[in-house]
């Protein structure tokens, strides 16, 4: 993030986006700059159930 004054916005908007009983894991971490009009950078991983 490139304004980690901006966290409670981002959880907001991350809460939109995943049911409460299955947020990601996830970490933040504040940079200086991503590029003009860039404020995120996200990585995420993805995993589904095996089925039996």
């Amino acid at each position: 993030m490139t304004d980690l004054k901006e966290k409670t916005e981002f959880n907001a908007a991350w809460k939109v986006h995943f049911a409460e009983a299955h947020l990601p894991a996830r970490a933040a971490i504040g940079v200086a700059d991503l590029g003009p009009g860039i404020k995120l950078e996200m990585t995420a991983i993805a995993a589904r159930p095996t089925q039996a």
